[in-house]
């Protein structure tokens, strides 16, 4: 489950500048990712993307001022090409850390998170459940465009 994260540390997105040494991403390499591509490229979960990975729920809000919400655009692309389940859910009018959202927003994005990841648990033995439940793969990459709670989003993990 991935909320609003950066997946590919090496190119240029929204307000991302591989080049600046001062972002958070350069804290975490030691310095500008682009100085660093190697490094860059072994963090980005873009990279690390394989067949038999388990099931993903990417939760992004359209409006992320942060973190452009194409990083869970390709990244959800990626783990659908290597035919890993994934869910790509965008939460309309929401920015970085779910900000213009109402409580109740951001309730259901955790209660649904959780319930996701309950259900990875609980739904096949040995943990490693194959979420399948109503909801659409990321090859539509459209869905789950609703803000969250009001019926037009799509999310792999039934309301309740």
């Amino acid at each position: 489950m991935i909320w609003y994260a950066p997946s590919d540390l090496t190119t240029a997105r929204g307000c991302f500048a591989p080049e600046d040494p001062a972002t958070p991403e350069a804290l975490m390499l030691g310095a500008a990712p682009a100085t660093v591509p190697q490094r860059a490229r072994a963090a980005s979960p873009l990279a690390q993307v394989r067949p038999g990975a388990p099931p993903f729920l990417l939760v992004h809000g359209d409006e992320d001022t942060l973190v452009a919400c194409s990083h869970s655009e390709y990244l959800g692309a990626a783990l659908e090409q290597a035919q890993v389940p994934a869910w790509l859910w965008q939460v309309t009018g929401a920015d970085h850390g779910w900000c213009r959202l109402l409580d109740a927003q951001v309730e259901e994005i955790f209660n649904r998170s959780l319930a996701f990841a309950r259900h990875l648990v609980t739904s096949r033995p040995g943990g490693r459940g194959g979420v399948r439940a109503k909801g659409c793969l990321v090859n539509d990459l459209r869905c789950g465009r609703g803000v969250a709670g009001d019926g037009g989003d799509r999310s792999p993990v039934p309301r309740g």
